[in-house]
């Protein structure tokens, strides 16, 4: 079976210095931010994993946008998040729509410093879906990616002006480390944004 492809990127011949010092993730603070925002927890015990199916590919279903290059910017919280929701919203409504992971950058605030300092510089995906809970996010193709470079630009959305095209009511964060409500989630609710520490 498939379970993973392979190819040569940006990382490719970095050292692990270089590669260390574009992560940032803080598990308790994420808890943190995710339970003020109101985010479900999942604390029940885990489901069984025999009923799944053997392989499971969200892409074959049309509901994945194809891969991004977020440059030498430290946003993959916003990719992340992003992308996470333009599947949901696709297994939900029936329409692909490539949405902006720019106005996550420049607009979330992180004034904890959850996996880093916000924009460029690092944050966790649970700080854009609090963000989406309370303005809602519009399309890339109204407010495109700029930040290739490294630079956070001021936020650019205004609610008034530019059109939210999603809204979300709310997510659900995983217990940590649980292989099985991973494949569970991936295989009955749809694409999952994982932060790895």
């Amino acid at each position: 079976t498939k379970t993973w492809k392979r190819g040569v990127n940006r990382f490719a011949d970095v050292t692990r210095e270089e590669f260390k010092s574009s992560l940032g993730y803080n598990k308790a603070l994420a808890r943190h931010v995710a339970a003020k925002a109101g985010a479900e927890v999942q604390s029940t015990p885990p489901p069984s994993i025999e009923e799944l199916p053997e392989s499971w590919d969200w892409r074959e279903r049309n509901v994945v946008t194809s891969v991004k290059d977020q440059g030498h910017c430290g946003s993959c919280w916003a990719f992340a998040t992003t992308e996470t929701v333009e599947s949901h919203v696709a297994i939900a409504t029936g329409t692909l729509e490539t949405l902006s992971a720019q106005q996550l950058v420049s607009c979330a605030p992180n004034p904890l410093e959850c996996g880093g300092t916000g924009g460029c510089y690092g944050s966790i995906p649970e700080v854009g879906f609090s963000y989406l809970q309370l303005y809602g996010m519009t399309t890339e193709w109204m407010y495109s990616y700029q930040s290739y470079h490294g630079v956070t630009p001021s936020c650019a959305f205004n609610i008034s002006t530019t059109p939210s095209v999603v809204q979300i009511s709310g997510y659900r964060v995983l217990p940590s480390n649980s292989y099985e409500w991973v494949m569970h989630a991936l295989a009955k609710v749809g694409p999952l944004a994982i932060a790895v520490q």
